[in-house]
């Protein structure tokens, strides 16, 4: 499994993972849908997956929000819009 989601929050891809070794497919299926939630970030964004994903996981002091590129790097208004998705997740 590859994942850059998974910078921002590991928990829900490693519970799946250890589900399909046990068998338990409902908590696969619990686990898809935390990972769905997760991927509204990508989403609010639009096509800007790795920004959008940097700036989530700078807000859990694992990277920063900068972007090698400056245009790439996300303004204000959709800094907010990860920081709500991530506080609808709990992450924050």
């Amino acid at each position: 499994m590859v994942t850059g989601l998974g910078n921002v929050y590991i928990e829900p891809y490693v519970e799946m993972y250890q589900a399909v070794q046990s068998d338990d497919f409902k908590k696969v299926y619990q686990m898809q849908r935390k990972i769905n939630a997760l991927y509204e970030i990508i989403q609010v964004i639009g096509i800007k997956v790795i920004p959008s994903i940097k700036p989530a996981a700078s807000l859990l002091d694992r990277s920063h929000k900068w972007m090698k590129m400056a245009s790439q790097t996300l303004d204000i208004q959709e800094v907010k819009q990860v920081r709500k998705i991530s506080r609808q997740l709990n992450l924050l």
